[in-house]
């Protein structure tokens, strides 16, 4: 299933990674805002990342060409992700955070993702525990 989303998706994938690039490159280094379409990037987001869902759920058969296309997916839809607006719901704005941090790991992007999260701070949670 993933191969059908992907070849679909082609199109909207290389749109949404190019405006992620820019917003990227503003926010780093411009450090004005970029306009971003937001709808576009979370589609894409949302279809890449139910395409590295499929890929663990379904890819036993061919283990290490799908281990490689998993972590390609993984990358661009954390690329995505990071470039979205964090919801304002503090419950909402924890679970997006974890599930970007999730994507990108699994994208071979854990060093991104920790230097992400350390500027991007945890919203205050209802429930604090140490676990």
């Amino acid at each position: 299933m993933s191969l059908k989303i992907l070849g679909r998706l082609s199109d909207l994938r290389q749109q949404a990674l190019k405006q992620a690039q820019h917003v990227q490159v503003s926010q780093e280094l411009l450090e004005f805002p970029f306009n971003a379409d937001d709808d576009l990037l979370q589609r894409a987001a949302t279809l890449l990342e139910i395409a590295v869902h499929d890929l663990i759920h379904n890819g036993q058969e061919e283990e290490d060409k799908n281990q490689q296309e998993l972590r390609h997916i993984a990358a661009d839809a954390f690329r995505l992700f990071r470039t979205l607006p964090r919801p304002d719901d503090k419950l909402e704005a924890g679970i997006f955070l974890l599930q970007a941090g999730a994507i990108a790991v699994l994208g071979d992007k854990g060093v991104d993702a920790a230097r992400w999260l350390r500027e991007n701070t945890w919203p205050d949670l209802p429930v604090e525990s140490q676990d």
